[in-house]
């Protein structure tokens, strides 16, 4: 049986469909373990961005944006992915410049870890100790104190009060 005449070629191609046919199964059941893993995010990968959240238990929000040109325009579009990443410490802040590396899978959308703030948003420390992140937040709560506090030292007792409302039902 020569390979090259048609009865050996028609063999040896069914051996290397079927080779095949077992090769890419395998591979569709390797698909949801390491192998769609290590595709998904090489190792040693990094990025640099900015903390957007930091609502859950040891866990922040990172936006990375990008800038492409468009190629019908030609002008930069600017584009941005959100990335969950684990903060151990819960040190980062929302506003604080990041860089990110990429790790084992932690859950089910977290696959990178903090790997250092390299520009800490400007933070403001209250009176009481609170440590505040945004400057608007800050001012946001001093109002809030002021508003009570004033009234507070308007209204000193429960007539006082009553008096002060029908003061206003009458205007």
């Amino acid at each position: 049986m020569d390979m090259f005449s048609n009865d050996g070629f028609l063999k040896f191609l069914s051996r290397v469909i079927s080779f095949l046919r077992v090769y890419f199964s395998a591979l569709k059941l390797l698909s949801n373990s390491l192998y769609k893993r290590a595709i998904m995010h090489h190792p040693g990968q990094s990025f640099i961005g900015i903390v957007v959240g930091t609502a859950m238990n040891k866990t922040i929000k990172v936006r990375i944006e990008k800038i492409k040109m468009h190629p019908l325009v030609h002008k930069p579009v600017k584009r941005h992915v959100n990335f969950l990443v684990h903060d151990e410490k819960e040190e980062a802040v929302n506003g604080d410049i990041v860089r990110i590396d990429s790790c084992q899978k932690i859950s089910k959308r977290k696959a990178f870890a903090l790997g250092e703030i390299v520009k800490p948003a400007a933070r403001y420390m209250s009176e009481d100790g609170k440590m505040y992140s945004q400057q608007q937040d800050y001012k946001k709560d001093l109002y809030e104190k002021f508003r009570t506090n004033t009234l507070a030292s308007m209204i000193k007792s429960d007539a006082e009060a009553n008096d002060l409302i029908q003061s206003k039902k009458k205007i």
